[in-house]
């Protein structure tokens, strides 16, 4: 007759790594069946514990808890800085300055519309007409500066 170990709550808690290796301990190739039960609801739960009495709480002022509305008053924002200010930073902006302040609004817009942004806008603006049933729609670069 084969040696039988029930593993059960009744004879003993065993975890399920040492039923595991007690199986795999077994030299005969008997089937073995498991059972794992969840813990009885007492003995887990998500309820504190310990004294309420000893809750540290925040105390308001006395102000607030006699009107029973905030009293708020303006004062000016306190910013921080997000970076020191440099001696580098300060060149970039002198020399940007210096680039910019003697030139018409045409040069400044082919400045900051270039050759590529261009063909990238009249690209993007033929597209967008397709998708919207405008296979029509025509624009250049010349078009699109005279605009």
């Amino acid at each position: 007759m084969a040696h039988r170990r029930n593993f059960s709550l009744q004879n003993q808690c065993f975890q399920l790594e040492e039923v595991v290796n007690y199986i795999i301990a077994e030299e005969d190739d008997n089937a073995y069946d498991f059972l794992i039960v969840p813990p009885d609801p007492g003995e887990i739960t998500d309820e504190e514990e310990g004294p309420e009495d000893d809750l540290v709480t925040q105390a308001l002022p006395a102000a607030i808890v006699a009107s029973g509305n905030p009293i708020w008053r303006k004062t000016l924002p306190i910013y921080s800085t997000p970076h020191e200010v440099n001696n580098a930073i300060e060149e970039r902006l002198n020399n940007l300055y210096n680039d910019i302040k003697d030139c018409s609004p045409v040069i400044l817009f082919e400045k900051l519309f270039d050759q590529q942004m261009c063909n990238l806008i009249v690209e993007q603006s033929i597209l967008y007409a397709g998708q919207n049933n405008r296979h029509g729609f025509q624009l250049d670069i010349e078009s699109l500066k005279g605009f």
